[in-house]
């Protein structure tokens, strides 16, 4: 009898840790710079074979995977297949219609089940944006415990000058009608992509975090310059034909909604992605992935 109880009290106390830890989320978001030629000669094809091989070597390492400037629909059909194996689930944005150059590049791979939402077009733009389908879409994640997780994966409008800030203003406002249209009770938020807000310089960032109803837990942690990994522009692009960018620019981030009280942060980290090209360090995109952890 004693022995009975001793194991269903065992019993009862793992039961209870356990859902105390809840499901466990590991995210990736990568703007991979996959432009298509001739709008940009940037080794696409070393690159896509490269970052195809990358992903393949991590694949265990990730729940679900997004990317952004996909553009180029053979990296997305060869991501897509490649790793159907460990992500079954995927999803492209399209074009819905518009009048544009090209698509959303907007990228989804999954472990779990997703469900998408919804997906929304940025009104306005400018410069070189505007041959993009620019927007953003919800992936509803069905996670294990019976967790369900919404991901809001985005790529808004580039540029620093004041018209584009504006302009990145008023996708903010249409993000946030949009996040809050499609917001469920107990299912938190997770916001991930290239939402081209320096939150180094304190600009934009508080206003936009703010208006979103988010918080930024990478973005308010001082950067370690020491380490060289405070930024998610990526350091080396000379490797693959391009100019190196300012390297103290945090434009990729990934947000939580601030009624997500049971969400827990384990890690969140730039985390870069190379290859070595005639004895030279090389990061894969013109961006480093951001990489994080949830209990949620």
């Amino acid at each position: 009898m004693k022995l009975f109880k001793s194991l269903l009290l065992a019993l009862v106390l793992t039961t209870v840790a356990f859902e105390s830890h809840g499901s466990e989320l590991r995210l990736l978001t990568w703007n991979v710079f996959m432009l298509p030629t001739p709008i940009k000669f940037s080794k696409q094809k070393m690159r896509r074979e490269n970052i195809l091989k990358e992903l393949s070597v991590r694949q265990d390492q990730y729940d679900v995977m997004v990317f952004q400037e996909a553009f180029i629909g053979r990296f997305r059909r060869e991501v897509t297949a490649n790793l159907k194996g460990t992500y079954p689930y995927a999803y492209s944005m399209g074009k819905g219609g518009r009048i544009r150059v090209f698509g959303p590049g907007l990228l989804i791979l999954s472990k779990y089940p997703i469900e998408i939402q919804d997906k929304v077009y940025y009104k306005k733009c400018s410069g070189a944006d505007c041959f993009a389908a620019k927007g953003a879409f919800i992936a509803e994640v069905a996670l294990p415990e019976n967790k369900r997780v919404q991901i809001i994966v985005t790529h808004m409008q580039a540029g620093q000058k004041p018209k584009k800030i504006q302009i990145r203003a008023t996708q903010v406002e249409q993000l946030r009608a949009f996040m809050e249209k499609n917001k469920r009770p107990d299912v938190p938020q997770i916001l991930a992509g290239d939402l081209n807000i320096n939150s180094l310089l304190d600009i934009e960032f508080p206003e936009a975090t703010q208006r979103l109803g988010m918080s930024a837990p990478f973005d308010t942690k001082a950067p370690l310059k020491s380490s060289g990994f405070h930024s998610s522009r990526a350091t080396e692009t000379e490797c693959f034909g391009k100019p190196r960018n300012d390297s103290k620019a945090r434009h990729d981030h990934i947000w939580i909604g601030n009624e997500t009280q049971q969400t827990e942060v384990k890690s969140l980290a730039v985390t870069p992605i190379q290859i070595f090209v005639n004895g030279t360090t090389c990061d894969l995109s013109d961006h480093l992935p951001l990489t994080a952890h949830f209990t949620l």
